[in-house]
């Protein structure tokens, strides 16, 4: 019955630092939006440049906010 009891108590706390290491290593929303919009202004750049062969339009017509 002490093994089992144990074991759970390990299972749980595995769990947790596993799920607790997974929060602080992901990146914050702030990071993802900077990262999503600087994304975005590289590949609709790379759109004019190419004359639409690559990249993507300004299809949120927000590019201006990209200078």
């Amino acid at each position: 019955m002490k093994n089992i009891l144990a074991t759970g108590v390990i299972v749980i706390a595995l769990a947790s630092l596993a799920s607790s290491m997974a929060v602080f290593l992901s990146d914050t929303d702030l990071e993802v939006q900077q990262i999503e919009g600087d994304t975005y202004c590289t590949m609709h750049q790379l759109w004019i440049d190419t004359d639409g062969d690559f990249g993507w339009p300004d299809y949120k017509n927000t590019f201006k906010e990209c200078k």
